[in-house]
C-alpha cells in the first residue's frame, strides 16, 4: 500500500513538473484561454488586456424617473502629464500565481489534474480600484439626476407677527454608488469590458415632522405664540 501511494505522488509530482512554468490546462480569465502561456506570455496578455480596458473607458449606464444616459470615464492627466489610473493591477504577481511559482510539483500536479478535468475560472487576484476618485468621478456625471431626500424643517414666514410653516419629509431615490464601484472590480477582475448600470435605492431622511414638532413647542415657549 505504501508504495502505491508513493508511486501516486510520484506521478503527481512528474505530472506537476511537466506543466511547471506554464498557465495549466482548462485556465480562463473572463472568456479567455490561457493554458500553455508561459510566464512572460501572460506578462505581455495581463498587460496589454489592462490597457485595452482602460483606454476604452468604463461606462456607467444610469436612469432616473424619465432621464437616463451613459457616463463615460477615462484615465486622466495628472501634474507632469502623468496617467492616474483608476484601476491598477499587479502584473507580475498574477502572473506569478497563474504559472504556479512558488507551488510545490505535487500540489501543481494535483492542481492541473483538476483544471484538466474541465474549465478552471481565474479571477484577478490584486485588482485595486481607487474608490475615492472613482465615486467623485462617477458622482460628477450623474448626482444632479438624483433625487435626495428631503428633511422635515420650519419656513419662517414673518417675525412679527411670527408665522411659520413645517415642511414635511420626502423619501428620495438615489443612486447606488457602492455597487457600481464593486461591480467594476468584478469587471475588471474577468478582463471584461466595465459596463456598468448604476443602480438605485431609496433614501429615507433623517428629520421628520414629528421631530419638529418638538422644536415648534419650543419656539411657542420662547415666543407665547401658539397656533
Amino acid at each position: 500500500l505504501s508504495l502505491v501511494i508513493v508511486s501516486g505522488v510520484s506521478a503527481l509530482a512528474v505530472y506537476g513538473a511537466s506543466f511547471r512554468g506554464e498557465v495549466l490546462p482548462g485556465v480562463y480569465i473572463g472568456d479567455v484561454p490561457l493554458a500553455g502561456l508561459n510566464r512572460d506570455n501572460v506578462v505581455t496578455f495581463l498587460s496589454d488586456m489592462n490597457d485595452k480596458l482602460a483606454n476604452e473607458g468604463m461606462r456607467f449606464k444610469y436612469k432616473a424617473d424619465d432621464k437616463e444616459g451613459t457616463a463615460v470615464i477615462y484615465p486622466e492627466l495628472g501634474n507632469n502629464s502623468v496617467l492616474l489610473e483608476l484601476v491598477e493591477v499587479d502584473i507580475e504577481e498574477e502572473a506569478n500565481n497563474l504559472i504556479g511559482k512558488d507551488r510545490n510539483l505535487l500540489a501543481w500536479g494535483i492542481s492541473a489534474v483538476l483544471s484538466s478535468l474541465g474549465e478552471t475560472k481565474y479571477e484577478l487576484q490584486t485588482v485595486r480600484v481607487d474608490r475615492t476618485r472613482l465615486l467623485k468621478r462617477i458622482k460628477e456625471k450623474t448626482s444632479i439626476y438624483e433625487a435626495k431626500s428631503q428633511n422635515a424643517g420650519v419656513k419662517v414666514i414673518s417675525i412679527e407677527p411670527l408665522q411659520y410653516e413645517i415642511l414635511p419629509a420626502t423619501a428620495g431615490v438615489v443612486f447606488d454608488y457602492e455597487s457600481a464601484v464593486s461591480e467594476v472590480r468584478r469587471l475588471w477582475s474577468n478582463l471584461y469590458p466595465v459596463r456598468v448600470i448604476i443602480p438605485t435605492k431609496n433614501e429615507q431622511p433623517a428629520i421628520f415632522e414629528t421631530d419638529v414638532k418638538s422644536i415648534e413647542k419650543l419656539i411657542g415657549n420662547i415666543t407665547g405664540y401658539t397656533e
